[in-house]
């Protein structure tokens, strides 16, 4: 039977089979120009998985291709406990399934750094581009030099492409309202810091956007703060996110640098302030930003407190040397 990927992939979605596409197929869907011999899955090699994948591939001969005989994979492994990595032969063309991916994973991982695709009429999840240029550098092999600098191209494209718009928080579309809330409670939700204090309301969200769909927000609180006792017309950073198929491909500078745009010249703030936590400092201080070490002030239901963690300002005025005061809720 004649070599056919397309179809091959066709009767793994088609059977529902639970996966990421990885590798140069993954790179081909992205717009890459290099010409794939094999399909590259990541998924999780339980013994039930493996059940399934042997009763939707059977007919197609699957033999294992790195084994001198040829063994059939409807055969072996025999323990199907423990299985990493599987390398078949079918009589459509080559399948390789591997359960993590180098530079990025375990396949709970890879699927969050994935993006889902429409093929051949049913959904596929597709590692991102930013995520398949890691895993071929971390592979480290000198034929992925070319496909890595072709998908870098692709990504500043991509980020080419991005727009941002901005609305007051009470007008949001409701999808966009949608994605802040739930994207929030997904990466802020169960952090002890987060879970222990009450929140400002943000008042402005800055959204990215490539073709309508939504790949980050920024939130913003306008308040009157004071630095050493001055009233000061302050911007709160709130929320950053970035929807996980989107990371590293510099979504996160681009609404940043629009806020920081709008914060000063649209909103007259003198300075922007923003709470991070230890990893993210240096991000924020490549963006203009820096860390505060005078008492930041906070109001809480129960009374005044002090600020525990990084407070970060980027500043028209002179920065605060004695005393930050938000004069409200934190954001």
């Amino acid at each position: 039977m004649k070599t056919d990927l397309n179809r091959l992939l066709r009767i793994l979605l088609e059977n529902e089979i639970e996966f990421v596409l990885v590798g140069g197929f993954a790179a081909t869907v992205h717009g890459s120009s290099f010409v794939t011999k094999d399909i590259d899955i990541c998924c999780v090699l339980s013994p039930a998985q493996i059940e399934n994948l042997r009763e939707v591939l059977g007919p197609l001969h699957p033999k294992h291709r790195m084994t001198p005989a040829k063994l059939s994979f409807l055969k072996e492994p025999r323990n199907l406990e423990s299985v990493r990595n599987i390398y078949l032969e079918t009589d459509l063309g080559i399948l390789d399934i591997i359960s993590e991916v180098a530079g990025i994973g375990s396949f709970e991982e890879v699927k969050k750094n994935s993006t889902m695709i429409s093929l051949f009429g049913y959904s596929c999840n597709v590692i991102s581009v930013p995520a398949l240029i890691e895993a071929k550098r971390a592979m480290g092999r000198d034929r992925d030099k070319a496909t890595i600098h072709e998908l870098l191209v692709l990504q500043e494209k991509t980020q080419a492409s991005v727009t941002c718009e901005i609305s007051r928080f009470e007008d949001l579309p409701r999808e966009v309202s949608a994605f802040v809330l739930a994207s929030a409670k997904r990466e802020f939700g169960n952090i002890p810091i987060v879970r222990e204090h009450v929140w400002a309301k943000a008042d402005w969200c800055i959204w990215a956007l490539r073709n309508e769909a939504i790949l980050g927000s920024v939130s913003l609180v306008t308040r009157t703060a004071c630095f050493d006792e001055k009233s000061v017309a302050v911007v709160g950073i709130n929320n950053l996110i970035i929807e996980p198929s989107a990371r590293k491909m510099g979504i996160g500078k681009i609404l940043m640098n629009k806020a920081i745009e709008f914060c000063f010249e649209k909103l007259k703030a003198e300075a922007i302030v923003l709470f991070c936590a230890d990893d993210l400092v240096g991000y924020y201080q490549q963006l203009g930003f820096t860390k505060v070490v005078c008492p930041v002030w906070i109001e809480q239901p129960k009374g005044r407190k002090t600020w525990s963690s990084n407070c970060l300002v980027n500043s028209k005025v002179v920065m605060p040397s004695r005393l930050i005061d938000l004069c409200g809720l934190p954001w």
